[in-house]
């Protein structure tokens, strides 16, 4: 068995890659990576769908509702979704899942079947629990004291689907630790999957806040990049990290799963 860690500067992040023992799958060996290193690029698995179901069910209830496949898995397939942004091929910025699906969740899994002539499309992941640290004075107390809030434009997917803004605290507690909420925008020239604002601030200087924060939360100290080969799979703790991905061309199928809290 190979092991790699950190993976990212600021310290968190493991690969593990030609697993030989069984029982490193379970769930009190993969809780305490996670709790320790916050995410696990598992690389090139020998899954099918079916041992993905079985490996995340036993950390609690599975996600469902109607948006997924059988209910639970979220196809990531550009080429079949072309007219969306998040099921699509387009840039999707550093987010926190559930939030526009009405869904508490804890574990995210994202497994790739299979990808040809990919170019583009990694995942990027930020330790956004330490980059925190470094959010300005001002920007912290809007998140404390305002939250944001978010429009849907994927409509066909999201169940909070109707065209008005829907709030939310901007900082979540864990562990007796204050994590920033939410995620960052998509730029003014991008195809859009949402929209997405501080509170009653107006429209520029929420603007300006959330260019400050991608360049604290995509600093490389925070951030990983994942180049995806079949049997990768990527399963972090939604609370301490946010994902995104690069837009691509090509094709390539992932499905994601998501384990409640």
């Amino acid at each position: 068995m190979k092991i790699q860690s950190p993976l990212t500067k600021s310290g968190i992040g493991i690969e593990v890659a030609d697993i030989d023992n069984a029982d490193f799958f379970s769930v009190k060996n993969i809780t305490e990576l996670l709790n320790k290193h916050h995410f696990i690029a598992f690389k090139q698995l020998d899954w099918s769908i079916e041992n993905l179901h079985q490996f995340l069910s036993k950390f609690g209830d599975l996600v469902r509702n109607e948006k997924r496949k059988d209910d639970t898995m979220l196809t990531l397939d550009g080429s079949q979704h072309a007219k969306e942004v998040l099921r699509g091929k387009g840039r999707m910025p550093l987010h926190r899942d559930g939030l526009l699906m009405e869904d508490n969740v804890q574990f995210v899994a994202i497994f790739c079947l299979d990808l040809q002539d990919l170019e583009g499309g990694r995942t990027f992941i930020s330790d956004s629990a330490n980059a925190f640290e470094n959010y300005p004075k001002e920007i912290k107390e809007a998140l404390a004291n305002n939250g944001f809030e978010l429009t849907p434009l994927d409509t066909n997917y999201y169940l909070k689907n109707e065209a008005k803004w829907y709030p939310f605290n901007g900082l979540i507690e864990r562990n007796g630790q204050t994590l920033p909420n939410g995620g960052l925008h998509f730029k003014r020239d991008e195809t859009a999957s949402y929209n997405v604002r501080f509170c009653n601030i107006d429209e520029e200087t929420s603007y300006q806040y959330f260019e400050t924060l991608e360049k604290i939360l995509m600093h490389p100290d925070y951030t990983y990049y994942h180049t995806w080969q079949r049997g990768d799979m990527l399963l972090f703790d939604n609370y301490y990290v946010m994902h995104g991905r690069e837009a691509y061309s090509g094709e390539r199928s992932l499905i994601q799963m998501q384990v409640k809290n």
